[in-house]
């Protein structure tokens, strides 16, 4: 009899860690949506609630907010996310060092259109710039708009740990740019996760 109740006992606790696994993806996947639809909308303000809350220990809300809102409509230069239904390609989740990880990639694109007219070295100048800054994504000039497509895959690290409680977080990965990453995550972390 007691072997049967414990084997009863193991099978409720296998059931109950796969129903808090599918919850825990499925919660994973509705709040990954979210977050790109906050950018996709420009709503920076729900973009920042999604964001991982260690990066404000390295630049504030508001200051990253009012980055944000610069940077994406100024006197300059407008930038707009092209994809409203981008499809995401998850990895398998990674408990590492009492957080839960999982590698979101994505296709994506977006215009940088500028309000004056780009001279032909401007435009020489900025596609150099782009294409070494950028150097997983195509970018093309788009002379009827006077701005720029960049397009090419995008990586979104979510993070649920103690300081998210247990909730899905984001943080963008771009390996040309991990110096933000690494002064939140360590060198192990990158790695496990098949970072470069």
């Amino acid at each position: 009899m007691t072997k049967y109740f414990a084997m009863k006992s193991i099978i409720a606790l296998l059931l109950i860690s796969t129903l808090s696994f599918a919850q825990s993806v499925e919660a994973l996947k509705s709040e990954s949506k979210k977050m790109y639809d906050a950018s996709y909308n420009m709503d920076f303000e729900k973009v920042l609630d999604y964001t991982y809350p260690k990066i404000f220990d390295i630049v504030s809300k508001d200051v990253l907010l009012k980055s944000m809102d610069q940077a994406f409509q100024n006197d300059v230069l407008r930038i707009r996310l092209v994809f409203p239904e981008p499809t995401f390609s998850y990895s398998d989740l990674k408990k590492i060092e009492n957080k839960t990880f999982c590698v979101i990639r994505y296709n994506s694109a977006m215009r940088i259109v500028f309000e004056e007219p780009l001279s032909a070295e401007q435009i020489t100048q900025m596609t150099n710039s782009f294409n070494e800054n950028m150097k997983n994504k195509k970018v093309t000039f788009e002379k009827s708009r006077n701005g720029f497509f960049v397009e090419g895959e995008e990586i979104m690290i979510a993070v649920s740990d103690e300081i998210t409680n247990n909730e899905w977080k984001f943080i963008n990965y771009d390996s040309n740019q991990s110096r933000i990453f690494q002064m939140i995550f360590n060198e192990f972390i990158k790695k496990e996760l098949g970072l470069n």
